[in-house]
């Protein structure tokens, strides 16, 4: 976390050269007013970050490039699709597809230090990961207790098709 202070020229030219350093090495980038934000409360500094981030699109984005590196075809590029569309678009059987996601996000969840140092294992395992991406049934996003909700937003069904 870095803090500017300057003129509006010269916020206008540290914006432009973190907007593309940023996009450059794959970060998000957003700006934080003092005027509105208690800078000297750092939970109201994170709270405004979180605000600021668009965190159905970053699901979005992680769930697609799961696939991607997977070797599948994602059917409509930035859109949520459900299950089906995925199995059919790869001429898959969708049981054997949903198997197979449920078994790639529990394992990226596991592998992510940052994520899994959220979640302590007595509360969160692959059981739980699964009764989350099962609740694509329902249509409704089902968070495992302890689970953060934007890792929820990864396995709901908006992500992963309903």
């Amino acid at each position: 976390m870095k803090f500017v202070v300057g003129d509006a020229h010269q916020l206008m030219v540290v914006g432009r050269v973190l907007d593309l350093l940023s996009e450059r090495h794959g970060l998000a980038r957003m700006t934080i007013d003092a005027a509105t934000t208690r800078l000297h409360m750092i939970q109201d500094v994170f709270f405004a970050i979180a605000r600021a981030l668009d965190w159905n699109a970053m699901a979005q984005h992680f769930v697609e490039s799961l696939f991607r590196r997977k070797g599948y075809e994602w059917p409509r590029p930035g859109e949520a699709v459900p299950i089906q569309d995925m199995a059919e678009c790869n001429d898959l059987d969708v049981t054997l597809l949903r198997r197979d996601f449920r078994q790639w996000l529990t394992a990226e969840v596991m592998r992510d230090t940052e994520i899994r140092s959220w979640v302590s294992p007595h509360r969160f395992s692959s059981g739980s990961m699964v009764s989350c991406v099962a609740s694509e049934r329902s249509g409704r996003p089902l968070s495992p207790p302890g689970l953060p909700a934007t890792m929820g937003a990864l396995c709901c069904a908006r992500c992963v098709g309903g």
